[in-house]
C-alpha cells in the first residue's frame, strides 16, 4: 500500500497547486469549505449578503470576515495548525471505526480519484477542478467501509 502523504504530495504537484504561493487564508478557506460541505449554508450566505450559496463561496466569505491576528503568524504556528487539522481529522475517522490501515486505504482511494481531475485544471483560486465525467470516491468507500462492516 502506498504511503498516503506520499500519494497527496504528488496529487498536489502532479496539479500545479503546489506552484503558487503559499496563501493562509486561501489555505483556510479550502479546509472551511470542507467542514461545511454536507451542510446546507443558505443562512451563513445571507448572514454574509453573498447571492451565491455555494459552499466554496460561504467558506471564502467566512475567512474574509475574520480579523487579523495581532500576534504574527508564523511558519511555526501555521505549520502546527495544519498538523492539528490533520490530527483531528484521523481522530474523527478513528471514531468512525477505521483503523490505521483503512484510513491509509481509503486515503488511497480519494487521492487516486483525485488523479482523475488532472486533465481539466484549476480554478481562479487555484482549486482543482473535476472533468464533466469525474466519479467521486463515495462508492468505493462505500463499498470498503461494507466489507469492514464498518456501514
Amino acid at each position: 500500500m502506498r504511503n498516503p502523504i506520499e500519494a497527496i504530495v504528488a496529487f498536489n504537484q502532479k496539479a500545479g497547486l503546489l506552484d503558487s504561493e503559499f496563501n493562509d487564508l486561501k489555505e483556510s478557506a479550502y479546509l472551511v469549505e470542507e467542514a461545511l460541505e454536507p451542510y446546507d449554508v443558505s443562512y451563513l450566505a445571507s448572514l454574509f449578503s453573498i447571492d451565491e450559496t455555494s459552499h466554496k463561496s460561504v467558506a471564502r466569505a467566512i475567512v474574509a470576515n475574520t480579523s487579523a491576528s495581532k500576534e504574527p503568524i508564523t511558519k511555526v504556528v501555521t505549520v502546527d495548525k495544519y498538523l492539528d487539522a490533520i490530527v483531528f481529522a484521523v481522530g474523527a475517522l478513528a471514531k468512525q471505526g477505521l483503523s490505521h490501515q483503512d484510513i491509509t486505504h481509503l486515503l488511497n482511494v480519494v487521492t487516486l480519484c483525485n488523479m482523475k481531475k488532472l486533465t481539466v485544471g484549476t480554478d481562479s483560486e487555484g482549486k482543482q477542478l473535476k472533468p464533466d465525467d469525474w466519479v467521486g470516491p463515495e462508492e468505493k468507500i462505500k463499498a470498503y467501509l461494507i466489507s469492514k462492516g464498518l456501514y
